[in-house]
């Protein structure tokens, strides 16, 4: 077992949950464990149909066992978009939202 797993871009695959069940398996149940997850935002954002405005990987970590460390986590929102900023924009919907990568720290919730 593991004090860390970290996956970086490493949820493209249509079997992720398996992914992360692994990576569950793998982390030592230890309160100063955590798993390291750098997905793009844009990727998950608005993926969950039943609610369009929200971070559906924060779900999938949660049914796969972990809980999200928030003091630890950055960027699992789309921040407003300033008109100075460029490529790193996208949009869902309108006003048009920025954000490249989301940094989650999570733990085993058990």
């Amino acid at each position: 077992r593991f004090d860390m797993v970290v996956l970086c871009r490493a949820l493209w695959a249509k079997d992720y949950l398996q992914v992360l069940k692994e990576a569950h398996r793998l982390l030592r149940k230890s309160s100063h464990s955590c798993l390291l997850v750098v997905e793009p935002l844009k990727k998950w954002w608005g993926r969950a149909k039943h609610q369009p405005d929200s971070n559906a990987l924060l779900g999938s970590l949660r049914k796969t066992g972990f809980s999200i460390d928030l003091q630890h986590t950055v960027d699992i929102e789309p921040r407003p978009w300033e008109s100075e900023e460029g490529s790193a924009a996208f949009k869902t919907g309108s006003p048009r939202k920025k954000g490249i990568f989301q940094y989650i720290v999570a733990r085993h919730s058990t």
